[in-house]
């Protein structure tokens, strides 16, 4: 995600927590034979794919891919952001249904982005992955069955809005907690209160 060089300014993006707290499993064992990353499984029942930026799937730990860049696809088009980790990706797929959607014909346009055709080679790379993060298919789809997004299979354009307001937005709300911290430290609160 572009961000400004000012450090101040910089967007604070999330980072994974240990792999086996997105790693949900039918019954009380934690067994990696079968289940699913959460994420993934979100990302996937949205009607995308992940797509690791790394050369190779060669991580001792699969996991370790998810905390790495990544770049999303849908349709075998591969589109050009590249995400920081798993959660900056499933932020922006959340966000689309959430805000983005209800705000996609307003004035601000988004930035122009390219999107690829994929080659054979990366298809592999994406089936490899959805193998890795989702062993129960069939359990994915049927808790996560209607976040399919109802996007135009070829067209980016809510998308790339949703990646360029959820930018807007956490800067905004960035801003609004720093000039909230006074209040914290006078009142243990986070906004003002009127005296």
């Amino acid at each position: 995600m572009p961000c400004s060089s000012s450090k101040s300014e910089e967007l604070l993006l999330p980072r994974p927590a240990s792999s086996n707290m997105y790693w949900f499993c039918p019954g009380q064992v934690q067994n990696e034979e079968s289940g699913f990353n959460v994420c993934c499984a979100r990302i996937y029942s949205a009607g995308f794919d992940i797509y690791s930026t790394e050369e190779e799937l060669s991580c001792s730990d699969f996991s370790e891919l998810l905390e790495r860049p990544l770049k999303l696809a849908r349709s075998k088009v591969l589109f050009e952001q590249e995400f920081t980790n798993i959660l900056h990706a499933l932020q922006v797929v959340q966000f689309l249904w959430w805000k983005a959607r209800a705000q996609v014909n307003s004035l601000r346009v988004a930035k122009r982005r390219e999107v690829w055709l994929l080659s054979e080679l990366q298809q592999g790379k994406i089936a490899s992955l959805k193998f890795m993060f989702v062993k129960d298919n069939e359990l994915a789809n049927k808790m996560f069955r209607d976040e399919r997004c109802c996007l135009h299979e070829s067209d980016w354009t809510e998308f790339t809005f949703a990646v360029d307001e959820l930018e807007h937005y956490s800067r905004r709300l960035q801003k609004e907690l720093v000039m909230s911290l006074p209040h914290w430290r006078t009142q243990q609160i986070i906004y003002k209160v009127p005296l």
